[in-house]
């Protein structure tokens, strides 16, 4: 299934789901602290926008996002995620490719990948985001963190600045200490992509 061209702002959620028999999603639009809820195998989610995402979401920690992605093998491409209240994707499950996108002025960070999390990520364009500290973790700047235990390809994203994923005026990397997490970010885009969004 294709979710494309919605754009949820201020507490509007779209929602993707496998039907109870497993043959297919389901489509609906409900009022939520966040902006996109993925779920399922190999959805593909494009020319999206998830802007002031906040209130109280579907489930403790959650509240804000712009697109919480769980399940296997989806593909996101041309989504923007901007100044939600918490992070602009969240991705769990495994498989997924992440390329094209915007995340930029989030509270929290721009991308965040779960325990357990696996996604491909390129030709993204990272700005300004987890401008409030983690309450968790105490975290600032970071552009992506990777807390999946594993490594993460991250190459070929604009970071804010020509040097690549570093501490401000860039978005940074961050992964979590002592679990094994790793990000590969080179090489990185020195100048940022243009994203054409609806």
């Amino acid at each position: 299934m294709t979710l494309q061209s919605l754009t949820p702002l201020a507490s509007s959620a779209a929602v993707l789901w496998p039907h109870p028999e497993g043959s297919g999603v389901a489509d609906a639009m409900i009022k939520t602290g966040d902006g996109f809820l993925i779920f399922g195998t190999q959805h593909m989610i494009t020319g999206n926008i998830a802007s002031a995402n906040g209130g109280f979401g579907l489930a403790p920690g959650h509240s804000g996002l712009g697109f919480a992605v769980g399940g296997t093998g989806h593909l996101l491409t041309t989504n923007a995620a901007s100044t939600n209240e918490a992070m602009g994707f969240f991705l769990s499950g495994t498989g997924h490719t992440v390329t094209g996108n915007a995340t930029i002025g989030n509270q929290g960070f721009g991308m965040h990948i779960g325990s357990g999390g696996n996604a491909t990520i390129s030709k993204n364009n990272f700005y300004g985001n987890n401008i409030v500290a983690d309450p968790n973790t105490g975290l600032t700047n970071c552009g992506l963190r990777n807390a999946s235990g594993g490594s993460i390809t991250a190459t070929d994203n604009f970071w804010e600045a020509a040097s690549g994923p570093d501490p401000d005026p860039a978005d940074d990397i961050c992964d979590d200490a002592g679990t094994g997490s790793t990000t590969v970010s080179v090489p990185f885009a020195t100048k940022e992509f243009k994203i054409k969004l609806p």
